[in-house]
């Protein structure tokens, strides 16, 4: 009787957490030479070891003695596809259900994975849905969920395809690519670049019983730009950085670069693959020891991961994103948060990002643009090409807009992930087991880093100039440029209308703002000062096609006890309700007003002029004041917000008469007028104020 003697895996890991540990078949020659039952006990003790080619090897050989078990030729179907071959892997499930199709339905979900995998999109929709009737597991709810994403996938998928973006994509050489899979780019400066690898262009095994030896581990190695605007693989990175006794990967910085967070992985004692973040700090230009981050992070028995950094609206402190599968995970793996305390110097306790970013599947990788507060991240949830694709969506936290697909040529019908910016904008990098990279035993079995770049990247933004506006005793306006006003850029969703604050800038001593914009987004901007109203400007930048800089000035009215007169509201004669052309008059100035000022209360006054007896004109104004109100209140405002006030003939601004007697027309009509102003704010609505 022959027995497995040596645990041995291969090095070559997915997504270095959590994920598939695959390798070039080493097996053993006395076994692999033996009877059929050494050969199918080896392969299985191979796949629950996460040695996919050794279980491919060991299955192949079993069923050439015994092709007629149904049992080993679907866990050759799960090597195939655990060790992302998707071709084999797809053939192997088609045989398996050719041969049995009640033998395991699981075969109909994987079998339409796979095939999205091949981009052969109606025929997994057709297995999907055989697989949804025929399934009635323990988890047969969850993979409900998991179907209904993914046949979003194959419905989306062809639309998809048809647009491409005009990128071009660079397959790094072997200098930096090699048989193994390549992970986690990250950007020094313009011309340096931090990765991770384990740089072997051979299968590199450990046996997990010898606790003598040491064997190769993924580290962080430097390249860099040459001349030639190719990328040169340089050294090792930092030796306070790398451990020679676990993986190390997935880094990114604070945001001012003076912490370093990264992921260290390794096998635990129940042969799980357990990672955990680490924070290096800098000290007088120098990579400190790193320190595992504390169980609001890590939880022992899960792993944490592939960590970027944002910065929140509240205080601006950094909030840490990051990977896991622990409990509350509403997939395999979640993108979770944590928000920093600065006068504790601590992180929170970590928190799922919720339903509008994770799905039943997995989300990963994630790439935070702390500038223009978009996530970009990796899911096989949301609809995409297949597999794993990139998204981006605006947000933080709990909050996010929907996610969009950046399509091709970044997303293919294999994993993509990793996708990061450069420095400069339209160019960048991801990872991708697409065909033609550097492989091991399939042609999609590695992920390899590709640079991306954009030849007619497009430079966006939006400027002007505020001024205070102040009226004087006449009624005239003057104006003051404002400085230190505060400048707020929002993003609009598009379905919903909703607005996200992305940034914020004080205007300058001129008076003057500035600020960088995305392509394919709406946004607001919106203008305030303590000592003025509000004002915003709704714009897109949907559709530009070139580089542009939007030019918008605010002029914002300067806030006085006295009252604003809105000018060209009419009554009837001697009625007190309002005609059509007033009701145009308000929806365009008080209405508009009070909506980009939510916190403020306000009067509205109606006067008269000396015409009738002092109690009509009182009671007269007051009618007119309370018709104004209950159109507002019409439009959707909140009662509470607004007051009526008549004054009759109490408060002329001119006389009624000339300096002859005679009766003015002209001073009578400024004097039937309506006013506003502001006499309060609502608890609990603020302004947001800019803090540097």
């Amino acid at each position: 009787m022959f027995r497995v003697t040596v645990y041995k895996i291969a090095l070559s890991v997915l997504l270095i957490f959590a994920c598939s540990i695959a390798g070039q078949a080493q097996v053993d020659d006395e076994i692999y030479n033996s009877k059929p039952k050494y050969l199918k006990k080896a392969g299985k003790k191979s796949l629950k070891r996460r040695d996919y080619y050794g279980a491919i090897e060991y299955f192949k050989k079993y069923l050439e003695a015994k092709p007629e078990n149904i049992k080993v030729k679907y866990s050759l179907a799960e090597s195939y596809r655990l060790s992302r071959d998707y071709t084999k892997a797809q053939a192997t499930y088609e045989q398996v259900i050719k041969e049995d199709n009640e033998y395991n339905v699981k075969a109909y979900y994987y079998l339409a994975k796979m095939q999205i995998h091949n981009s052969e999109y109606q025929p997994a929709i057709e297995n999907f849905i055989k697989f949804k009737k025929k399934y009635d597991g323990k988890d047969k709810a969850i993979f409900k969920k998991r179907v209904k994403l993914l046949l979003l996938t194959c419905e989306q998928a062809p639309d998809l395809l048809e647009k491409k973006s005009d990128i071009n994509v660079i397959h790094l050489d072997t200098s930096i690519n090699k048989a193994h899979i390549e992970s986690a780019p990250l950007l020094l400066d313009e011309n340096t670049l931090l990765y991770s690898s384990l740089r072997a262009d051979t299968i590199v095994y450990y046996d997990a019983n010898d606790t003598t030896k040491k064997y190769p581990v993924r580290q962080f190695y430097k390249a860099k730009r040459g001349k030639d605007d190719k990328w040169v693989f340089e050294k090792n990175y930092d030796i306070n950085i790398n451990d020679s006794s676990s993986h190390n990967s997935n880094a990114c910085f604070n945001l001012d670069s003076t912490a370093l967070f990264f992921s260290r992985c390794a096998i635990n004692v129940k042969g799980k693959m357990i990672c955990a973040i680490y924070e290096s700090k800098k000290v007088d230009n120098e990579w400190q020891k790193p320190t595992k981050l504390p169980e609001t992070i890590n939880n022992p028995d899960y792993s944490s991961s592939q960590p970027t950094v944002g910065r929140g609206d509240k205080y601006g402190a950094e909030i840490l994103y990051f990977v896991s599968d622990k409990p509350k995970s509403r997939g395999g793996l979640d993108i979770w948060y944590s928000e920093y305390q600065p006068k504790k110097k601590s992180f929170k306790k970590s928190k799922n990002a919720g339903s509008k970013l994770n799905t039943a599947l997995d989300e990963m990788t994630p790439f935070y643009d702390a500038e223009n507060k978009t996530l970009y991240f990796s899911s096989e949830g949301w609809p995409g090409i297949g597999g794993l694709d990139v998204f981006s969506t605006t947000g933080e936290l709990k909050n996010w807009e929907t996610p969009k697909n950046i399509g091709q040529p970044i997303n293919s019908s294999t994993d993509d992930l990793y996708y990061i910016q450069g420095k400069k904008g339209g160019e960048g990098f991801f990872v991708s087991n697409r065909k033609g990279g550097i492989t091991l035993k399939n042609e999609t079995c590695c992920d390899d880093m590709y640079e991306y770049k954009e030849p007619k990247y497009i430079h966006l933004a939006i400027d002007g100039e505020l001024f205070d506006i102040f009226s004087n005793v006449n009624n005239t306006d003057s104006a003051t440029v404002l400085r230190n006003a505060t400048m707020s850029l929002y993003s609009v969703n598009d379905s919903t209308g909703e607005t996200f604050l992305i940034k914020q800038t004080l205007t300058n001593e001129l008076g003057l703002y500035f600020f960088t914009l995305q392509k394919e987004k709406n946004y607001l901007v919106k203008a305030q000062h303590n000592e003025t109203l509000a004002d915003s400007y709704e714009f897109s930048t949907v559709g530009a096609t070139g580089s542009d800089t939007l030019k918008k000035d605010f002029s914002l009215r300067h806030l006085t006890e006295k009252p604003i007169v809105i000018k060209n509201i009419y009554y009837e004669f001697d009625k007190a309700g309002l005609t059509e052309s007033s009701k145009i008059t308000i929806d365009t100035t008080l209405l508009v007003i009070l909506e980009k000022n939510p916190e403020i209360i306000i009067e509205i006054g109606s006067h008269t002029d000396s015409r009738g007896t002092n109690k009509y004109n009182q009671s007269l104004s007051q009618r007119r004041a309370e018709s104004v109100v209950q159109y507002l209140i019409g439009k959707g405002l909140d009662k509470s917000r607004l007051q009526a006030k008549g004054y009759g003939e109490t408060q002329f601004l001119v006389p009624n008469e000339n300096e002859d007697g005679t009766d003015s027309e002209e001073g009578r009509a400024l004097n039937r007028r309506t006013e506003f102003k502001i006499v309060g704010k609502l608890k609990g609505v603020s302004e947001i104020i800019y803090t540097r």
